[in-house]
């Protein structure tokens, strides 16, 4: 206990910060002189509340914090307001967002102290040395846009970028936390294209107030939906995928998984030696050397044995064989128990933090699903291909053998192409259809691309055990309007899709209105919804589509039935 104070009061990180902060006071008196002024208190509110809204809905990303429109406000608050009411409204969201975001902090308050007076400081650096550049060659505020004033603001907001990336840099090497494979070019220049609004929204500030008060509206419907379509990108284009979706093949290979969680490890975590262990009831556990650059065998199994714990996770120091050992342990749950455990080890005597085991709990969390359903699918295989060599050398022996074979084959063909949840089709047996029908065109193809509307919120206010009733009971529903032309699928979280063979255009949407009207007309009071459910469907139709086409025609019209207010169909007309 008393290590992990004394690691957590010394660490240079700390005094890094106290020192940034002193510089940044510094400048502060130095720039402020003679000129300070207090915002109104109602300038002060509006002022912060607009940076925590733009810092709390921006792109979040691992330990650099998140790319955000806050250059709209910054410029906004420099071309407006004196430069140190512009501060002291920063100063304050700077102060309050570590304490509210709480994947920011990393479930740390000393970690939001330590975030909260390096953001001061950087915001206070940034602002006065790109108010310096402003106010030298510029009128202050900005009443009038001329081709010097575009140039000025383009060279103010590049060094206010470049000061950002630096102190990024610096902060995070004192942390010694391995950054440089997250400064991207969208994450390095993401922040400019806000800037243009900024000066617009000056501009307006001090023209119409009717017409600033319309573009500051469209600003936040903007920013929200802006976060609500990458939140929703996001989850379904994670390189691991949550549970309850759809997986592709290359999720269900142990070394895909293993791969990514390596990768991931060196990008956030500086370790020598990184060890994943699968423990199972049936023997031995099986071991995935990820990464070892500096034992032997005899010392890692020493490590492996001496940094067993039932915690879930756990971090602590060791003295084997004269090295010091530092290392974090994690144990992977799901609903049978722990199926593996993960271990990291440091020898250059950098300690883990108590910030490295609260960011080791959440990646965890991250990569608990898609390692469960590959080692799960993994000793599948590995039973099936067993099994199956079994059957082939007993055939001609033995024909009841033979007979088993026949039906554990047929039964893992109906697993693998058959949703566990609904019991339709799966994505894999649609995309081996549709293949097929591309190899041997059918005359008329209709397909019709189905999403619950507001599933998000089903999940949201009820749980996810009450969204796969939802979609359980859509199922039922299909399958009781489907006749003999229609193959029916659940092609991944609350999205269905229908193919109809030979079946007329005209047909078809007839079929499919019948089948908008069902679900909304189902009561769905008996799962205790509050409200109606409705779906939204998008069709394409074949020959007026050609089969590469179908797909994408389809999507864009359900889509279209999105945009449109839900609870509709669309059909594609090219």
């Amino acid at each position: 206990m008393k290590a992990h104070l004394k690691q957590l009061i010394f660490k240079p990180i700390n005094y890094y910060v106290l020192g940034v902060l002193m510089v940044a006071a510094c400048y502060a008196l130095f720039m402020l002189h003679g000129i300070f002024s207090m915002p109104q208190l109602l300038t002060w509110l509006i002022g912060t509340s607009a940076m925590l809204l733009v810092w709390q809905y921006g792109i979040k990303m691992p330990y650099l914090g998140m790319i955000s429109m806050e250059r709209l406000v910054q410029f906004h608050l420099l071309l407006t307001l004196p430069i140190s009411e512009t501060l002291v409204i920063t100063t304050t969201a700077s102060l309050i967002m570590p304490f509210i975001n709480k994947s920011y902090r990393m479930n740390s308050y000393h970690i939001a102290t330590i975030r909260a007076l390096n953001n001061l400081s950087m915001n206070t650096i940034m602002l006065l040395s790109t108010y310096w550049v402003l106010s030298h060659w510029l009128t202050l505020p900005l009443l009038t846009l001329d081709f010097w004033a575009v140039f000025v603001i383009t060279i103010a907001a590049i060094m206010m970028q470049i000061i950002n990336i630096v102190m990024i840099y610096i902060y995070f090497s004192f942390d010694r936390k391995k950054v440089s494979k997250l400064f991207t070019p969208a994450y390095l220049f993401a922040d400019f294209i806000y800037v243009p609004a900024g000066v617009l929204s000056a501009l307006l500030w001090h023209g119409d107030h009717m017409v600033f008060s319309l573009f500051s509206s469209f600003m936040v419907v903007l920013l929200i939906s802006f976060y609500g379509f990458n939140h929703k990108s996001n989850n379904e284009d994670m390189t691991i995928p949550k549970a309850g979706t759809e997986y592709p093949a290359s999720f269900l290979e142990v070394d895909q998984v293993t791969a990514a969680i390596k990768a991931r490890c060196d990008q956030l975590f500086d370790v020598q030696a990184l060890c994943l262990l699968e423990l199972n009831a049936a023997g031995l556990p099986k071991r995935y050397l990820l990464k070892d650059e500096r034992f032997s065998k005899d010392e890692f199994e020493e490590i492996l044995e001496q940094t067993h714990s039932k915690e879930h996770v756990n971090l602590g120091r060791l003295f084997i064989q004269g090295k010091t050992i530092d290392y974090m342990t994690a144990l992977f749950k799901d609903h049978s128990g722990v199926f593996a455990r993960l271990l990291l080890v440091r020898t250059n005597h950098n300690a883990f933090l108590i910030s490295d085991l609260n960011l080791l709990r959440l990646f965890v969390q991250r990569y608990r699903p898609g390692l469960s359903y590959a080692l799960t699918f993994s000793a599948l295989s590995e039973y099936k291909n067993n099994l199956e060599q079994k059957v082939k050398e007993r055939t001609l022996q033995l024909e009841q053998v033979n007979q088993e074979k026949s039906e554990l084959v047929n039964k893992l063909k109906l697993i693998s192409n058959s949703d566990a949840l609904t019991q339709l089709y799966n994505r894999r047996y649609f995309n081996a259809l549709v293949k097929h029908h591309k190899t041997k065109p059918p005359q008329q193809l209709t397909l019709a691309i189905i999403d619950i509307d507001h599933f998000k919120n089903i999940n949201d206010n009820f749980g996810h055990e009450k969204g796969d009733q939802v979609i359980q009971h859509v199922a039922k529903i299909m399958r009781s309007w489907a006749d003999k032309n229609v193959t029916l699928i659940r092609y991944g979280g609350e999205e269905f899709a229908i193919l109809v063979k030979n079946q007329p255009r005209d047909a078809t949407v007839v079929s499919l209105s019948k089948l908008l009207v069902a679900v909304r007309s189902y009561d769905w009071q008996q799962l205790d919804l509050t409200n109606t459910l409705t779906i939204s469907i998008g069709m394409a139709h074949y020959p007026d589509s050609t089969l590469d086409e179908l797909f994408d025609h389809a999507d864009s019209a359900m889509y279209q039935a999105k945009t449109n207010g839900r609870n509709q169909l669309k059909s594609f007309h090219g």
